[in-house]
C-alpha cells in the first residue's frame, strides 16, 4: 500500500464531512486520524467558524454514528510530539472496531506540512524525518499512510535542506522582497515525491 500525499486542501469541516460520508471509500475502513499542530479546542473553533460545517453541528444520522465508531482521532500539538507518538504507535492500543469487510486501514495525518512551517523542522531534513516515522509506523501496523493539509501546499517552494541551522537572512531578498534562506535549499517537492505518491484528494484512494 503506497503512502499518499493529497494535494487538495481540506478544511476541518470538509475533512470530517468526507470521513463521515456513507458513500466515501474511507467509510469501509478503520481510520486513525492524527490532527497535527492543533489542539482540540483550536480544531473545534475552526470547525464552528466554518459556515459549511452547519450539517456537522446538527445531530448526527445513524449512518454517521456507525461510521464514527471506526475513526480514532488524536490531537498532536507539535512535530516532536508527533514523532514520539509514531515511535510507539500501535493499533492494538485502540478499542476502535473494524467494520465488516473492511478495506486496508488508514493512518491519516492532517496538517503535517503546516505543523513544520515556522519551526526549526521546516526543512527537507525535518519533513523527511517525520515522513519516515509516519511510514515506518504505518508499515509496522499494516496501515496505509496518508497526509493532507488544511492549506494549499506549494510543492515548488524552496526550503532549507537542513533543520535548525538555516535561518532567514536580511540579505539576498527575492523579486517579491522576501528574505531568502541561508545555506542550501531545495523544493519541497523533492522530499514529498521521495516518500509519497501524489494524488489530488481522498476520492482518489
Amino acid at each position: 500500500m503506497d503512502p499518499l500525499f493529497l494535494t487538495q486542501p481540506l478544511s476541518p469541516s470538509t475533512l470530517l464531512t468526507h470521513l463521515l460520508n456513507p458513500s466515501s471509500p474511507t467509510t469501509t475502513t478503520t481510520t486513525t486520524l492524527l490532527i497535527c499542530g492543533l489542539t482540540q479546542p483550536d480544531f473545534l473553533s475552526a470547525l464552528t467558524q466554518d459556515p459549511s460545517a452547519e450539517d456537522l453541528l446538527s445531530p448526527p444520522s445513524l449512518a454517521q454514528l456507525s461510521i464514527s465508531r471506526h475513526i480514532r482521532t488524536l490531537f498532536i500539538p507539535t512535530v516532536s510530539h508527533l514523532r514520539a507518538y509514531l515511535s510507539v504507535f500501535s493499533i492494538h492500543d485502540s478499542k476502535i472496531p473494524a467494520p465488516h469487510n473492511s478495506s486496508p486501514k488508514m493512518l491519516l495525518a492532517y496538517n503535517v506540512i503546516s505543523s513544520h512551517r515556522d519551526t526549526s523542522e521546516w526543512s527537507i531534513q525535518g519533513i523527511s524525518n517525520t515522513a519516515s516515522a509516519l511510514i515506518e509506523a504505518a508499515n509496522r501496523e499494516g496501515l496505509r499512510a496518508i497526509i493532507l493539509d488544511s492549506s494549499p501546499v506549494d510543492l515548488t517552494e524552496k526550503i532549507p535542506v537542513l533543520s535548525g541551522s538555516s535561518k532567514r537572512t536580511l540579505l539576498g531578498r527575492d523579486a517579491a522582497g522576501e528574505a531568502g534562506w541561508m545555506g542550501k535549499t531545495a523544493e519541497l517537492n523533492k522530499v514529498i515525491r521521495r516518500w509519497f505518491r501524489i494524488r489530488e484528494n481522498l476520492g482518489d484512494l
